[in-house]
């Protein structure tokens, strides 16, 4: 894909801003089930939080739909730095299979089929 906007001359600078918002997009939407999931992980002993709704409607009487997004910053801003180093390392050539991920197996093919530009 070459066709760029007349504001992106190159595709690494076009993959910024998508990154990005890609990025907000995944964090905001995927944030609330998150926050569900930790709930549930910390309570091991199911005293507290119970099913997924249960820990759900708990959440909302205790902070409603606020609650339901306590973390999202910082887990936006993980998300970036994330994607920023992913696409550093693949620019430069350093992600190589045998050199960074030698002992993942079939993650390096997710890895590139999900994050291919």
């Amino acid at each position: 894909m070459t066709n760029f906007p007349d504001t992106f001359d190159s595709s690494a600078k076009a993959r910024v801003p998508a990154s990005l918002l890609g990025g907000l997009f995944a964090c905001y939407l995927t944030q609330p089930f998150d926050t569900i999931k930790t709930c549930m992980q910390g309570d091991l002993e199911r005293r507290k939080f119970g099913s997924f709704t249960n820990t759900a409607k708990l959440l909302y009487s205790e902070s409603k739909i606020p609650g339901f997004y306590r973390g999202a910053t910082f887990r936006y801003g993980r998300m970036v730095f994330a994607v920023g180093m992913l696409d550093y390392l693949q620019v430069r050539n350093i992600c190589q299979k045998n050199v960074l991920f030698f002992s993942f197996g079939n993650t390096y093919n997710l890895c590139f089929s999900v994050f291919r530009y």
